[in-house]
């Protein structure tokens, strides 16, 4: 979420993201209200919502709302209230930066990756397929 003093020209995606989720499902007022007490303007926030309804050239966002919409919990008629919306939000963030495994990473979570978890966890990982490998090399057509 921005601070007071960030500008709303200066948002990064992901605040962007997080801001277009938290009023998706409210009224204009609410957008208002939700605006002034966070120093952003109502107009900015409709053209981040426009262009997320648009969107093919924020990659983040994307991929994000992709993998948001798929999860079982996603609640597919909306939020009753921006504070359903911002603890739902909250729980998808902790599950995908502590339990979802990416593919880009080598299926270790951003929070293992960030934490410097990862590169254990992924020589580990390495250890096990090698002595697998050397006990079957039948299964193995590569490389580990």
């Amino acid at each position: 979420m921005p601070s007071r003093s960030t500008q709303p020209d200066q948002c990064i995606s992901q605040e962007k993201f997080q801001i277009v989720l938290e009023t998706a499902p409210v009224n204009e007022a609410e957008v208002s209200a939700y605006c002034r007490e966070r120093g952003l303007y109502p107009e900015q926030v409709e053209a981040w919502q426009d262009a997320r309804m648009n969107a093919s050239d924020d990659a983040f966002a994307e991929s994000a709302f992709k993998t948001l919409k798929y999860r079982p919990d996603f609640p597919v008629d909306g939020f009753a209230t921006l504070a359903e919306a911002q603890e739902w939000i909250q729980e998808f963030t902790e599950w995908y930066n502590h339990e979802h495994r990416l593919s880009v990473l080598r299926y270790v979570t951003p929070g293992q990756r960030h934490s410097g978890e990862a590169e254990e966890t992924l020589t580990q990982r390495r250890e096990v397929f090698e002595a697998t490998k050397q006990r079957h090399p039948e299964r193995w057509s590569g490389r580990i």
